[in-house]
């Protein structure tokens, strides 16, 4: 069972680790999902998107692996639980038309 970090700085306990992390709204609605090895940096890259500011809180669980890591993680995106994740999810295919239509 991973070790889940909420409201606590997420770090790392070994550098082998890979977090799983949930970004979530002041209403409970799961707004993304991601890995990362550090993913308070990660988070960095966030600030610019139009959806950061609803981010109120997070859960971070840290895997031995990336490949653990990334298995979750597309659990969570197979199953389209997250509203800002696009890429790997099942609305994938249509936002690549709604960028190529739009000229991105």
């Amino acid at each position: 069972m991973p070790e889940t970090t909420r409201g606590q700085m997420p770090h790392q306990r070994s550098s082998e680790e890979v977090a799983v992390y949930q970004l979530i709204s002041a209403t409970g609605a799961l707004l993304y999902v991601g890995i990362s090895k550090d993913p308070m940096n990660r988070w960095l890259a966030y600030r610019e998107t139009s959806w950061w500011p609803e981010v109120d809180q997070y859960a971070v669980d840290w895997y031995p692996s990336r490949a653990e890591a990334r298995a979750v993680e597309k659990e969570f995106l197979a199953a389209d639980l997250a509203e800002c994740n696009v890429h790997s999810t099942p609305r994938h295919g249509d936002h690549q038309r709604w960028q190529r239509s739009a000229g991105k």
